[in-house]
């Protein structure tokens, strides 16, 4: 049982529609369907009553909400405990020492490299910003000896398997809805979201770290992807000339319709979100500089958002 299917069913309890609440939900009304069916093959009993006019909540289903009520709620409480619990640390006035930072940084971040760079050193003028871009972490040995802080998106878990293979303290920074980059002239540009199950024939280009996520879909994993790269102007190239699609988030979004005007970004469905985060090895102490470069990202990262 996952808990943003008892706020899923939560949604349709009070719309009392399947059609409105999916429409809310920014998902489609067969996936609704499906996560309601599977609530109730896992509790064996029947939750809604379905008739041609919506939906309405059976005895057992307005127990179960009693219940999915209590569970989202605890839910939210904990995510908002262990989130205080991991604020940004304090900001000093930086001095007029000279320092350095490095910063390890996803390579969607090639997009606006030059900006971010030209910002920070505007704003600490003293800071020696030192970026290099990664496609995956080093080795878990590697990563608790460096000296350095990496910027993650945390899509489909990684920060978790991170956690798991390191040593490492972790700032949440920002958040990011996902999208998917489709080329202006195509069929799928006039979807309001999208979702992947809904378009087998669709090729994808993606990231080596999210492979996986895509071998799990209902077609052949060789024959769904049209190739895997880690540079990010590749992936855009191929949606403008191959009519691929490829996974972004969507703070990139005016840094590629700059680039690529022939690319539009249509959300996802159901619309996810990405947690941005700075890692870095528990066995290195955080210098004033490092502090300062952690608060610029967030700031910096909320104004790209905005966008």
């Amino acid at each position: 049982m996952r808990v943003e299917y008892l706020y899923y069913f939560l949604v349709v309890s009070e719309t009392k529609s399947l059609n409105k609440a999916a429409n809310k939900l920014f998902i489609s009304q067969q996936q609704l369907s499906r996560i309601v069916s599977s609530l109730e093959n896992e509790f064996q009993t029947q939750l809604l009553n379905r008739t041609s006019g919506g939906v309405s909540l059976t005895k057992d289903g307005e127990e179960f909400t009693k219940y999915a009520i209590d569970i989202v709620n605890k839910a939210r409480e904990m995510h908002a405990y262990f989130y205080l619990n991991h604020q940004l640390p304090v900001n000093e006035t930086p001095t007029a020492q000279k320092d350095s930072c490095n910063l390890v940084l996803p390579f969607f971040f090639s997009l606006f490299l030059t900006d971010l760079i030209g910002s920070f050193h505007k704003q600490y003028p003293n800071i020696s910003l030192r970026c290099s871009e990664h496609e995956n972490l080093f080795s878990a040995e590697n990563f608790n000896k460096s000296e350095a802080l990496f910027l993650i998106i945390d899509e489909f878990g990684r920060l978790d398997e991170l956690k798991a293979e390191t040593d490492c303290k972790y700032y949440h920074i920002g958040d990011s809805a996902a999208c998917y980059c489709v080329s202006a002239d195509s069929e799928l540009n006039k979807q309001t979201s999208l979702n992947l199950e809904d378009f087998p024939e669709q090729r994808i280009t993606v990231y080596p770290y999210i492979t996986d996520r895509y071998a799990n879909l209902p077609v052949q994993y060789s024959d769904k992807v049209f190739f895997i790269s880690s540079n990010i102007n590749q992936h855009l190239e191929s949606v403008v000339h191959n009519h691929t699609i490829c996974p972004v988030p969507s703070f990139t979004r005016k840094a590629i319709l700059a680039k690529y005007p022939q690319i539009n970004l249509v959300q996802t469905s159901p619309a996810s979100k990405l947690l941005l985060y700075i890692l870095h090895s528990n066995q290195h102490t955080l210098s004033a500089a490092e502090i300062s470069v952690i608060h610029f990202l967030s700031s910096y990262l909320q104004k790209l958002t905005a966008l």
